[in-house]
């Protein structure tokens, strides 16, 4: 405001909030102040040596603290930054790829994307020297595979949302267990008993927290504030203004040489992937249905992974199957992906004899009425590295890998060791399509649905319920892109990737956007004539990325021409086929360098290496990544590359139809030449508009299409 002229900001001053999870169902806000921060990062730089000679790699979301000293180290201290590619640390090829050609120094990593980033066998990162842990409790197995595979120093750090960052830290030497460390400049850790008396050596309590990292509080909640954080009665009396220290609700006990241990929660809070979560907060959204007499959440270890486990008691007579598919199609419509449960329905929660949750009695999510066996070794072989990597001891060959436990960490992993075992390559994307084993050794063993992969229908997930959702192709001709949107929407809706004909060698492409409209159509009409009567759904999603927008608006067009009802259409970066028809056709190195993208290949790189791109490069740069694109036949490669420019043909020659709807469009804000998404308005009756910071393939990104579920789930 120029009225009231703002003060300076104070050492004191909020810098940044972050949201933590709070046992009520509502988050709570923190609030951090800079003096926290420059302590941290000036006792980081000292305490591992960073300067000017470093890079540092930046690829932690914003929502979790560690990203703070990545964003501001390279400004505050000369550190030069690298910034990780969108997806990178679900992809440990490509991430290992992009640490040597960025020659990263510096890097941290969630312990338990680090077991999956060495299982994958990342190779030599000559330049990388040291490796910060943090957001989970480090297993010694972990660190050892760490410090022998990468030959790195590893460092592990320890601090709640609630401080700056981290407040203790300790360098592994081999220890079988191994510590959270010493507290760092101008902090105070204190083990006290419920008397707030410190406690000696061994003993182990409440770990509290002190000094110039504390956070100042709650935002908007001063009586949580003065619950958790309180007066230091161990503070020097000299000290600046009222010295508090923050309890952790974390379980510590000191060793004899100043090193802190870490044993765990004294509450129901738990931490999943880095991120703190409060029990809790689930257990109230999901007591929020009517159907939901008695519900209990708990952490289990599932495939190495902390998995929660909702465990459900119904109200009155709502039945089993149908209260599990309520109970997860609510959550994942008021929580975060990360925090929805696996649903396991009981008749009743067993009890101890003091009236408490039993948790040892609990069944694990594996015991199920619906178990189907392996029927060949093919599948007996899938099943059993299912059973490995999700931790269960048997899986049915047609549950769902999601269902299960799994997750996006689990299915790097699971697609690294099916490679190995079956000697050919297994991808990510044939994992979240395939989703059951059934299916997934059919893929795999030619039979069946092999063919899919690459048909011009290609099920994502089956229809069950609900109202499915139609994706439409890109460029290139296939949707695999869209693989990621699945896990975030309800549970049984049908999930179709409308594909380019002829990438299978089935058939011609075809001829006109108008025929790729009237052929999904009929696709259309033949799933609805496969489902039984009372499945059949009454209307219909469509979604459109790149050219696969004019293709999903034109089928919009055909499918309302015969009475079908389309309640969502979202277009993702689409533009009317009248801004290309000025527009030369593309030339062979413009189509090679659109197939670079779309495999999330840098084109710099490849030139530089390499010279003038030909087709044989961009192959061989392609295969080099561990990818979905890598995994494609030769033929089936080639193909992409040729659709993309009968693609920019056909758009050329497709006339716009009007559409009597609205439009939702999600519009890349970071696309360094923008199109106006406007010149949709003569041919649709209304358009919502979202941008997002990305550019154009980032639409596709995972937190892009987390943001496109929330529209198809609205």
């Amino acid at each position: 405001s120029d009225v009231i002229p703002a003060p300076a900001p104070q050492p004191e001053d909020t810098a940044y909030i972050l949201f933590t999870s709070g046992s009520t169902g509502e988050p709570k806000a923190v609030a951090v102040p800079h003096e926290g921060i420059v302590n941290r990062l000036e006792w980081m730089c000292d305490y591992y040596g960073l300067g000017e000679a470093d890079t540092l790699m930046q690829k932690t979301a914003c929502s979790f603290d560690v990203s703070v000293w990545e964003f501001l180290l390279p400004f505050t201290h000369g550190l030069r930054l690298a910034i990780a590619g969108d997806g990178v640390h679900l992809e440990p090829a490509r991430m290992a790829e992009e640490l040597r050609a960025s020659r990263t120094t510096f890097c941290h990593f969630v312990p338990s994307a680090l077991k999956v980033f060495l299982d994958a066998g990342p190779g030599t990162l000559p330049d990388l020297a040291q490796v910060v842990v943090s957001g989970e409790a480090l297993d010694a197995g972990i660190a050892q595979a760490c410090v022998r595979s990468l030959d790195v120093a590893l460092h592990n750090l320890y601090g709640p949302t609630e401080a700056s960052i981290d407040v203790t830290a300790f360098t592994y030497r081999g220890e079988p267990t191994i510590p959270i460390g010493a507290p760092v400049w101008n902090t105070r850790c204190y083990v006290l008993d419920e008397e707030l008396r410190p406690l000696p050596v061994g003993a182990p309590a409440q770990l509290f927290l002190a000094g110039v990292q504390l956070a100042r509080g709650y935002l908007g909640q001063p009586e949580l504030t003065d619950e958790r954080f309180i007066p230091d009665p161990f503070a020097d009396e000299c000290a600046h203004g009222a010295p508090r220290m923050y309890a952790t609700g974390d379980i510590a006990s000191w060793r004899s040489d100043g090193q802190l241990l870490y044993h765990g929660r004294n509450d129901s809070q738990v931490k999943l992937r880095g991120q703190r979560l409060e029990l809790g907060e689930i257990e109230a959204v999901i007591g929020e249905l009517e159907k939901v007499g008695v519900c209990a959440v708990v952490a289990r270890t599932l495939g190495g992974q902390l998995t929660l486990v909702a465990y459900v008691v119904p109200a009155g007579s709502a039945s089993d199957d149908s209260l599990a598919n309520d109970v997860k199609a609510h959550a994942a419509s008021r929580l975060p992906d990360y925090m929805v449960p696996l649903v396991v329905t009981l008749d009743e929660l067993p009890m101890t004899i003091n009236g408490k949750l039993d948790q040892r009695a609990l069944p694990t999510p594996a015991e199920r009425r619906d178990h189907v066996g392996p029927a060949d070794h093919r599948e007996e072989l899938i099943a059993r590295h299912f059973a490995e990597e999700l931790g269960l001891e048997d899986v049915s060959v047609t549950a769902n890998f999601f269902d299960l436990g799994g997750n996006s960490l689990v299915a790097v992993r699971l697609a690294t060791v099916l490679s190995e075992a079956l000697a050919e390559s297994v991808s990510i994307a044939d994992i979240f399509g395939a989703k059951t084993v059934r299916r997934l050794a059919g893929v795999m063993s030619g039979d069946g649905e092999e063919s899919q992969a690459l048909s011009p229908w290609f099920p994502l997930r089956h229809h069950e319920r609900g109202i499915p959702v139609l994706c439409f192709h890109p460029a290139g001709g296939l949707g695999w892109s869209y693989a990621g949107v699945v896990a975030h929407l309800e549970p049984g809706r049908g999930v179709y990737a409308v594909q380019a004909p002829g990438m299978d060698g089935g058939g011609g492409a075809v001829s006109s956007i108008a025929e790729g409209a009237r052929r999904a159509s009929e696709d259309f009409f033949a799933l609805l004539d496969s489902l039984p009567a009372d499945s059949r759904p009454t209307q219909v999603d469509l979604v459109g990325w790149s050219v696969g927008g004019v293709l999903a608006q034109e089928t919009a067009v055909a499918l309302r021409a015969r009475a079908v009802d389309i309640r969502k259409l979202v277009l993702l970066d689409a533009y009317p086929a009248e801004l290309w028809k000025d527009l030369p056709n593309p030339t062979e190195v413009e189509r090679l360098e659109g197939m670079l993208t779309m495999a999330g290949v840098d084109r710099s790189a490849v030139t530089a290496a390499e010279g003038e791109l030909t087709r044989d490069i961009v192959v061989d740069a392609i295969r080099a990544r561990s990818s979905a694109f890598g995994s494609l036949p030769e033929n089936a490669l080639s193909a992409v590359i040729d659709m993309v420019g009968h693609n920019a043909r056909i758009m050329k020659d497709h006339d716009t139809r009007g559409y009597d709807g609205e439009v939702h469009f999600f519009k890349a804000a970071l696309n360094p030449a923008t199109m106006d998404e406007g010149t949709w308005r003569p041919f649709v009756a209304g358009m919502d508009v979202t941008e997002l910071p990305v550019t154009h393939p980032g639409l596709v990104a995972p937190a892009s299409l987390e943001r496109l579920a929330q529209v198809l789930a609205d």
